[in-house]
């Protein structure tokens, strides 16, 4: 057996998604039993300052959501002292009320100044 075989076996289990939880590897939303549903946000961030301060139902001000779905605002926040650059992945998870007729969420991701950094569309996994 060639070197290469197994290579390529390795890529192909990390590029194909193994669940329909797999839509790429950013944030997910899971309806609970409840109707409420558990919304994983990820997003980037550049420093060790930043994080996220709360996730909300609702957009942020002044915007709506895209029609057939419900607006989620991811709320970042910036910490004082020594910040160290770098890029990594902040998460959060809330679980909220969106709609029982709701298939997606319209997630925005806000800066501590109220400006839109990133949206996504996030489907609802029943």
């Amino acid at each position: 057996m060639s070197a290469a075989r197994p290579i390529a076996v390795v890529v192909l289990a990390l590029v194909l998604p193994t669940s329909a939880h797999a839509h790429h590897p950013g944030s997910h939303a899971n309806r609970q039993k409840d109707g409420r549903v558990r919304v994983q946000v990820v997003t980037a961030t550049a420093d060790s300052c930043t994080d996220i301060a709360e996730v909300v139902a609702g957009p942020p001000p002044g915007l709506s959501s895209v029609p057939g779905s419900s607006p989620v605002t991811a709320r970042l926040r910036r910490r004082g002292g020594p910040c160290e650059s770098l890029v990594t992945a902040l998460r959060a998870e809330q679980v909220l009320q969106v709609g029982q007729d709701v298939r997606q969420i319209h997630l925005f991701v806000s800066a501590p100044d109220g400006r839109v950094l990133a949206t996504e569309r996030v489907p609802i996994d029943d």
